[in-house]
């Protein structure tokens, strides 16, 4: 078995050889999962390291786990009330964590993902390649659909949105599809998805004339992680994409990789690299975005008036209007444009950021307030 004491790991050695970081490690698993695999595709070294130990799980990656659990709950008949409170309680969710996975799920959910399911959370284990010299994979499969004889197996994404180049670097899918020709001698047609949570799926097409090349990919990897774990030594691939490991503060070559020289300009990359790199912060600008509506949709719901006791009132040239009765009558966007403005006045930039709903509201609002102010200074002035 692999040692799981962190000292180690932080005591681990490595060399750099023909322009390659070597890790050393200890011990060998006597399995690996369908995500070691897919990790080992991409990084050797943040796989062995993922096993390993397991690093402190991020909110985002606990949150990740809620929507999966909630999947699977409604997957298997229980209503989204319910099965949420299930996830509350075992992930000891607080309420700002509740209101992200509300928008999540409300932005995801269809009734169609839910119909034609075989099973949810589906465990497997297969020997690969078969036989006394293969290795033990386990594995879960988030959902399995029959849809017209064509089996559909799932894969739930909560993160960002990647692009089918990428996937094609992934061994997730073709794993997919390896285990259910391995281990159903009927199928006939397999369609492996990953279904991004914020929009989006990719969907790979195998038949079973297909499953020779796919049995040839997974079995070279297995075998290549076979190889790797046997020598206690493997190779990192350093780059832009260390930034969100979960592993890296335990890998020397990352920190080699962030105290090195600066790195080449842009017109010198490989057209490879520029690829990767291109892709990294297509995703990151994606999970960026993400980030920021769902900030900005927690941040709507907590507008505190309290905030403005000293202010109950705003400024429109001449006119004092008062500001709780406008803020009821406009729309939750536009209320923040007004709470962030930096005066207690109505300006034209501050109009220009309004949704055009809110500006006709205004309009409205202090055309009555300025006729209101005009009967009331007639009355005033006839007294």
């Amino acid at each position: 078995m692999l040692s799981t004491d962190i000292s180690n790991l932080k005591n681990m050695s490595y060399k750099f050889q023909n322009g390659k970081y070597i890790i050393s490690f200890p011990g060998v698993p006597d399995h690996v999962s369908f995500s070691f695999l897919d990790s080992f595709s991409e990084c050797p070294v943040k796989a062995v390291y993922s096993k390993l130990v397991k690093a402190p799980e991020t909110p985002e990656q606990v949150l990740g786990k809620a929507f999966h659990r909630i999947a699977e709950l409604v997957g298997r008949g229980k209503s989204f009330e319910e099965a949420e409170k299930e996830a509350i309680k075992e992930f000891n969710l607080n309420t700002n964590d509740v209101i992200i996975l509300e928008n999540m799920w409300n932005s995801w959910y269809n009734p169609e993902k839910f119909k034609n399911i075989l099973d949810v959370e589906h465990r497997f284990e297969i020997t690969v390649p078969e036989g006394t010299q293969g290795m033990k994979v386990i594995g879960f499969i988030d959902k399995i659909m029959n849809i017209g004889n064509t089996i559909f197996i799932v894969d739930y994404k909560t993160g960002a949105f990647y692009s089918e180049e990428k996937a094609r670097k992934h061994l997730q899918l073709d794993l997919y599809a390896y285990y259910w020709f391995t281990t159903h001698n009927d199928a006939q047609k397999i369609i492996t998805i990953y279904d991004f949570i914020t929009g989006g799926t990719i969907a790979r097409e195998y038949s079973i004339q297909d499953f020779p090349k796919i049995k040839k990919v997974v079995e070279a990897t297995v075998e290549k992680v076979k190889e790797v774990l046997n020598s206690g030594e493997a190779e990192a691939n350093p780059g832009p994409a260390c930034t969100y490991c979960p592993v890296k503060e335990y890998c020397p070559a990352y920190k080699n990789y962030i105290t090195r020289a600066p790195e080449a300009p842009l017109q010198e990359k490989s057209t490879e690299e520029l690829e990767d790199e291109l892709e990294y912060l297509r995703a990151l600008q994606s999970e960026i975005s993400n980030r920021i509506d769902t900030i900005s949709k927690i941040l709507r719901g907590r507008i505190d008036l309290s905030r403005y006791e000293l202010s109950n009132s705003i400024r429109y040239g001449n006119l004092l209007i008062s500001f709780e009765d406008l803020l009821h009558k406009l729309s939750p966007e536009g209320r923040e444009v007004i709470l962030k403005a930096n005066d207690i006045k109505i300006s034209t930039d501050v109009f220009s950021r309004l949704p055009e709903k809110d500006v006709e509201v205004i309009k409205a609002f202090l055309e009555e307030t300025r006729v209101t102010t005009l009967r009331k200074k007639k009355e005033g002035d006839g007294k």
